[in-house]
């Protein structure tokens, strides 16, 4: 039975064997609940996100929470539908409560949130934004939120060896987390949001979420609307965005063919943002008309009211 004694080591070992109890089940579940839905392939329901919890019992007497979510309940075009699957439970420390989240898939990991970290997340970004947490706890609603979470470049250079050995720094749509990485297992310890960074520690985010969006701009190319959302956010200084690719080719070694890419992407800067800058407004005039779904929808007209003498 997991008891508020344990150490991080064996939390995580009680942690596993009750995963390998009931991962089976929640994975059930989970279909269970994707059928319910009732979705066909491009369908969105014009109602409220839908959330489902149901709570598993192990044979060592461990009670953890499940949380289904289908949030906007929209299914995807390859016929399967996105569900979030967050299982946790509050793991009871004197007058605090920490808790304790388990992923089931693609493998087993535990992640605990301290009390020091919630204490944190609450007043640097709950409290301070007035944060409405759709009725859930202050963990619940950190996870359930901040599912972008990616490790950041940056490390602090006062962190001693064993410091960068066992922490780093995650970033998400909400601030900064700095965690200890153990072996399947990750310990929140603090939450700084941008408000709070030093000018230096600000820009290092405001870079680091460049990268992140970055990362995620040719997974957008099929939907016209986010792309140039993405764009705009990305390349709304022009000059800060050329100084963000500089510094990350100037600390990164890529293959030979990417690095010959983004250099020459520098080095015609001008063209490659007007060019840009020529997509979003055709975006813009002719997503009322026609409506593209794509980066290839646009490009396609572009050609053609070009050919008839219609482009700039």
């Amino acid at each position: 039975m997991i008891t508020p004694s344990m150490t991080d080591e064996e939390l995580r070992a009680a942690a596993y064997q009750d995963f390998l109890e009931i991962k089976m089940k929640v994975r059930i579940a989970l279909e269970q609940f994707a059928h319910s839905l009732q979705l066909k392939a491009g369908q969105k329901r014009m109602i409220h996100s839908l959330m489902q919890t149901k709570t598993i019992r192990t044979k060592a007497k461990n009670t953890w929470n499940v949380c289904f979510i289908n949030d906007n309940c929209c299914a995807q075009m390859d016929k399967r539908i996105f569900i979030g699957c967050i299982i946790y439970l509050p793991l009871h420390r004197g007058e605090n409560v920490e808790f304790l989240f388990m992923n089931i898939a693609p493998d087993f990991l535990l992640q605990r949130l301290s009390c020091h970290f919630l204490q944190r997340y609450k007043e640097r970004y709950l409290n301070c934004n007035q944060v409405n947490q759709l009725g859930m706890h202050p963990a619940l609603y950190y996870i359930y939120k901040n599912d972008d979470r990616t490790e950041i470049n940056y490390l602090p250079t006062n962190w001693t060896e064993e410091d960068l050995k066992e922490k780093t720094i995650l970033i998400s749509a909400q601030g900064l987390s700095v965690v200890k990485v153990i072996d399947k297992m990750i310990v929140y310890i603090t939450f700084l949001d941008q408000e709070n960074l030093s000018r230096y520690k600000a820009q290092v985010y405001e870079e680091e979420s460049y990268w992140k969006d970055f990362r995620k701009f040719a997974d957008v190319q099929e939907d016209a609307k986010l792309w140039q959302a993405l764009y705009k956010k990305m390349y709304a200084n022009p000059d800060k965005a050329k100084k963000y690719l500089l510094h990350f080719l100037s600390k990164t070694d890529l293959k030979k063919e990417d690095g010959e890419l983004m250099q020459k992407m520098l080095d015609n800067w001008d063209e490659f943002i007007d060019f840009q800058n020529k997509m979003c407004d055709y975006v813009d005039k002719i997503k009322k008309e026609e409506q593209p779904k794509s980066l290839f929808d646009v490009g396609v007209e572009m050609k053609k009211r070009m050919k008839r003498g219609g482009g700039d």
